[in-house]
């Protein structure tokens, strides 16, 4: 019976120390939810930022105005020298969408005048050369007018269209450009 007793005691000892490494493990787990929610960016704090910005970006220290920049921007691109038209960004990558000519978009690239940078949903990236697209899609002015408004407009409506081909017959199709005379 003594040997039944040390038996029981020590596989209760052993599941002791199993349920304190299971508390521990529990513990750990709701500190990192806890530091999660923390960092999570929701609709009331970007509401609260948006309606003082004004008020009070101009008083942020440095650190706190890098703070309130990480909230909303993943990641910002430049150029090694400045440009001869005096910019010096690239792209910037936003970390949720954002509206922009009429469309949702991620990324704003700011490379070129003449490139339309667009991402899908799967991440596949565009980049669009518009005065080729316009030299492929369009004959005349009027055509070109009914790109223009699209691109600028509705350039979401554009992309898809030019990704499925069917952006010159839009273009030939709008009624609004033609050439009424």
């Amino acid at each position: 019976m003594f040997l039944h007793t040390d038996d029981l005691n020590a596989r209760l000892n052993k599941f002791y120390y199993e349920l304190d490494d299971i508390d521990s493990q529990i513990e750990e787990a709701e500190k990192r939810l806890a530091s999660v929610q923390q960092q999570k960016i929701n609709s009331d704090t970007i509401y609260k930022y948006l309606l003082y910005f004004d008020k009070y970006y101009d008083s942020f220290a440095d650190a706190e105005k890098k703070e309130f920049m990480q909230t909303f921007i993943e990641a910002i691109e430049i150029f090694e020298q400045k440009q001869d038209d005096g910019r010096f960004l690239k792209s910037i990558t936003f970390k949720f969408p954002v509206y922009f000519n009429g469309g949702y978009v991620k990324q704003l690239g700011l490379t070129d005048k003449n490139t339309l940078e667009t991402e899908d949903v799967s991440g596949i990236q565009y980049w669009i050369d518009i005065y080729a697209v316009e030299d492929e899609c369009a004959d005349n002015m009027y055509e070109r007018s009914a790109l223009d408004y699209l691109l600028y407009n509705e350039p979401v409506e554009y992309v898809n269209l030019l990704l499925s081909g069917k952006l010159r017959d839009y273009v030939q199709q709008n009624p609004i450009f033609w050439n009424i005379e």
